[in-house]
């Protein structure tokens, strides 16, 4: 299949978000102040989506002491493309804020795929 990769990928996206978004709202919940939740939130989706995208999704064989550091670089990458996608296209293109959520969200996700399938994870081509 062509596209497993990339589907595996929005799945364990989805997986991620669900995690990320669960820890931050407990925290909330107990009391933690909003931007540690938000921390300790993303931090635990990055490891979450890093471990089941090695090990599910591209089922790499490499050492995570230099996969791991490689994926945090992708995802900073990923973001910051998005967030200037986003920004642009709000601020300069006049796109309305949640559109442009959205489009720079593609930015991330395809970011995200491209450098972890080709530089993060030894994988066979």
């Amino acid at each position: 299949m062509r596209y497993k990769y990339f589907i595996g990928y929005l799945v364990v996206g989805i997986i991620n978000t669900l995690v990320g978004y669960s820890i931050i709202f407990l925290l909330l919940y107990i009391g933690l102040i909003p931007e540690i939740s938000n921390l300790t939130g993303y931090v635990i989706g990055i490891l979450v989506s890093f471990f089941l995208n090695k090990n599910f999704n591209f089922k790499s064989r490499g050492k995570i002491r230099k996969e791991l550091p490689k994926f945090v670089t992708s995802m900073g990458i990923a973001y910051i493309l998005n967030l200037a996608a986003m920004s642009y296209s709000y601020r300069v293109l006049g796109i309305d804020k949640y559109l442009a959520q959205v489009f720079g969200g593609s930015f991330y996700v395809i970011t995200g795929y491209t450098l972890s399938r080709f530089w993060v994870f030894d994988i066979e081509k």
